[in-house]
C-alpha cells in the first residue's frame, strides 16, 4: 500500500512539473482550484499508464507514447487549448534526458546500478524531485536564451515543430534503452550531440517562419496602406469637387438669374444635375464606412451593390476599419465580376457588437487559398488579421451558390 501510495506521489509531482511548464510556455494561469481538482485526477490515470511500463522495449516505447498523448488531452482540458502538443512533447523530451542523465550520472559517479537507482525508496524521491525541477529549470533556461519558438511561430509551423520534437524524443529514448546495455561510455556524447542538433534545427526552423511572417506581415502592410493611400486619394478628390461645386454655384446663380427673365431655367437646371441620382449615396453615420463604401461603387461601377447599413455610435480604428472593409468587398466584387454581378454588404452595430456579412454569387466553391487577386491571397490574410487583431469571429460559408463572409467583432 505504501509503495502505491509513493508512486502516485511520485506521478503527482510530475504532473505538477508539467502544469508549470504549459503554464510559463502559455503564458497563462489557470485557477488555483481548477488545478488543486485535476492534478491529483489526473496523477491517477498517469499512475495506471506509468506503472504498466516493463523493460520490453517495444512496451517501454508504447507506454511513453501513450503518456504524450494523454498529456495532451490533460493540458488541452486544464488551459482549454488545443495548440498545446508542442509543448508537451518538449516536456516530455527534456524530461527523458533528465530522467536518463540522472541516473547515469549517479551510476558513475556512485556506482549504484539502475535498479537499486529506481527502487531505493529516499534516493527515489529525492531523484523525482530533482528530475522534476530541473526539467522545468531546462525549459525556462531555454525560453530565456529565445531557443523555444513563439506560440505565433510554433502555429505557422505547428507539425514540423512536433515532429521534430517527436523524431529527438524517440532518439533519445532509443539512445538510453540501447546504451544501458552496449554504449554506456557513449551515452552522454550522443545525447549531447542530439540535443545540440535538435537546438540548431529548432532555432534555424524558428528564424526562417519568423522571416517568412515578418515579409508577410511588410507585404501585408503595403497593401493596407494602399487601400489607406486610395481612400485618402479618393476623400481629396471629393473636397476637390465640392470646392470646384461651390464656385461654380455661385456662377450659375447668376445664369439663373438671367434665365428665369427668359423662362429657360428650367431647362438648364436639368443639364447642371444631369447625371446627380445615378450613385446612392450612403449616410451610415460613419463618415469611414460611407467613403469606402462610395469608393468601391465608383471602382467597380459593372457590380450592383445592396447596401444594408446601421452603425450609428461605432468606434473602431479607421486604418483597420477601412481596410478591413475594403478587402472584403474587393473579395466580393471579383468573384462577382465573373457571374451575375450582384454583391450584397451588411454591416451593422448594435450592443456594442460589429456585424459584418458580405455575399457574391459564385456557381463553384472557390479556392481563398489560392486567390490570384491583389496580393495574391493577401486580402484574405488580411481581413484574418484585423479579425484575430480584435478577437473577433471569422466565418466563411458556401451554400445555394453564394460565398458568405460574417464577421463578429466586439468593441
Amino acid at each position: 500500500m505504501i509503495e502505491v501510495i509513493s508512486e502516485y506521489f511520485y506521478c503527482l509531482i510530475y504532473v505538477i512539473a508539467l502544469t508549470f511548464t504549459a503554464s510559463y510556455l502559455l503564458e497563462e494561469k489557470v485557477k488555483f482550484k481548477r488545478v488543486v481538482i485535476m492534478a491529483p485526477l489526473y496523477a491517477i490515470v498517469n499512475y495506471l499508464v506509468a506503472g504498466a511500463t516493463s523493460n520490453n522495449f517495444w512496451e517501454y516505447m508504447i507506454v511513453n507514447s501513450i503518456i504524450i498523448v494523454i498529456d495532451f488531452c490533460y493540458i488541452c482540458i486544464l488551459f482549454k487549448k488545443t495548440n498545446v502538443i508542442f509543448y508537451v512533447s518538449l516536456f516530455q523530451l527534456f524530461y527523458i534526458f533528465t530522467v536518463n542523465s540522472l541516473i547515469h550520472v549517479i551510476n558513475i559517479i556512485i556506482g549504484f546500478n539502475r535498479e537499486v537507482t529506481l527502487s531505493f525508496s529516499i534516493q527515489r524521491l529525492i531523484m523525482v524531485f530533482l528530475i522534476n525541477i530541473l526539467t522545468v529549470i531546462f525549459i525556462v533556461v531555454l525560453d530565456k536564451l529565445k531557443i523555444i519558438p513563439t506560440q505565433k511561430v510554433i502555429n505557422r509551423q505547428v507539425k514540423l515543430f512536433i515532429m521534430l520534437d517527436i523524431l529527438v524524443y524517440y532518439a533519445m529514448v532509443i539512445i538510453y534503452n540501447i546504451g544501458v546495455v552496449r554504449l554506456v561510455n557513449l551515452i552522454t556524447v550522443l545525447v549531447l550531440i542530439l540535443l545540440f542538433l535538435w537546438i540548431m534545427f529548432l532555432k534555424i526552423l524558428s528564424m526562417y517562419v519568423e522571416t517568412t511572417i515578418r515579409n508577410e506581415e511588410l507585404i501585408m502592410e503595403d497593401i493596407s496602406n494602399k487601400y489607406i493611400s486610395k481612400y485618402l486619394d479618393f476623400y481629396n478628390q471629393e473636397s476637390d469637387n465640392l470646392r470646384k461645386l461651390k464656385h461654380d454655384l455661385k456662377n450659375h446663380q447668376l445664369v439663373l438669374e438671367s434665365l428665369d427673365k427668359k423662362n429657360q431655367y428650367t431647362q438648364y437646371i436639368d443639364e447642371v444635375f444631369k447625371g446627380i441620382g445615378q450613385v446612392a449615396y450612403i449616410e451610415s453615420g460613419n463618415i469611414y464606412i460611407d467613403a469606402c463604401l462610395y469608393a468601391k461603387q465608383q471602382e467597380y461601377p459593372e457590380i450592383i451593390f445592396d447596401f444594408d447599413i446601421s452603425v450609428a455610435g461605432l468606434v473602431f480604428n479607421e486604418k483597420d476599419l477601412t481596410s478591413l472593409i475594403f478587402n472584403l468587398i474587393d473579395n466580393a466584387c471579383n468573384e462577382a465580376l465573373k457571374h451575375n454581378k450582384l454583391v450584397s454588404v451588411m454591416i451593422r452595430y448594435t450592443n456594442n457588437l460589429l456585424i459584418i456579412r458580405i455575399k457574391n454569387t459564385c456557381p463553384i466553391k472557390p479556392n481563398f487559398s489560392t486567390d490570384k487577386g491583389e496580393g495574391h491571397g493577401y486580402g484574405l490574410k488580411i481581413i484574418k488579421n484585423i479579425v484575430n487583431k480584435y478577437h473577433g469571429d471569422l466565418f466563411i460559408d458556401y451554400h445555394d451558390d453564394q460565398v458568405i463572409f460574417n464577421i463578429k467583432i466586439n468593441t
